[in-house]
Parts: structure tokens; sequence; C-alpha cells
């Protein structure tokens, strides 16, 4: 298998581990952080309304949790992913390097002979 196609592979199962986090410590996060987001903007947007801005918050606060858990799924399964990419060329990046020359010894005079 050559590097590239290790180092995907590697990548896509990072996803796969980030994923996993993802369902495991960052959607409630997501849901808690997006939701705070929600109800200070509403709370900033609509003021101290009456009964009629209940609604409304309510709404903000949705929205809030959904791109609180969209935002926390993307930052884990990206993390994940790039992580997995980065170990896929470490590990087999040293193999996907043509040397054109090598280096076989020195001279007595110190020169460098190449192959």
């Amino acid at each position: 298998m050559d590097a590239k196609r290790y180092s995907k592979m590697l990548g896509l199962l990072g996803g796969l581990a980030g994923a996993a986090a993802f369902v495991v410590f960052g959607f409630m996060q997501g849901v808690l952080v997006g939701g705070a987001a929600g109800l200070e903007l509403g709370g900033y947007i609509l003021g101290p309304a009456g009964m009629s801005a209940e609604a409304m918050s309510r709404v903000m606060t949705g929205i809030g949790m959904v791109a609180g858990i969209i935002l926390s799924a993307t930052m884990f399964i990206s993390s994940g992913f790039a992580a997995g990419r980065l170990i896929g060329y470490a590990v087999r990046g040293g193999q996907a390097v043509k040397r054109s020359h090598c280096i076989t010894g020195t001279s007595d005079k110190g020169i460098v002979h190449f192959q």
C-alpha cells in the first residue's frame, strides 16, 4: 500500500474516532454551549419583553443548540481526521520520498560522492 493511500485510510479512521468522541463527549457540550448562546442572543435582541417574546426566545435557543451541535461535531471529526492523516504521513512518509542521489561516503579530501 502506498503512503498516500495509507495516510488517507488512517485519516478516515481518525475521523471515525473523532465521530465516536463527539458522540461520547461533544454532544452534550454542544447543546449546552449552543443553548446558552441562544439564550444570551435572545436576551440581547428581544430584551425584557412580555409573553409574546417567549416563543421567539425559545426558537433562538433551539437554533443555538443545533448550531452548537454542528460546530462541536465539525471540530471533533475534523481534528480526528487531521490527526489520523498526520500519523499516516509520519509512519509512511519516508517511503514516499524518492531520492535522486544517495550519499555513499567521503573521500580523503572531504569531497562527498553521489550516486
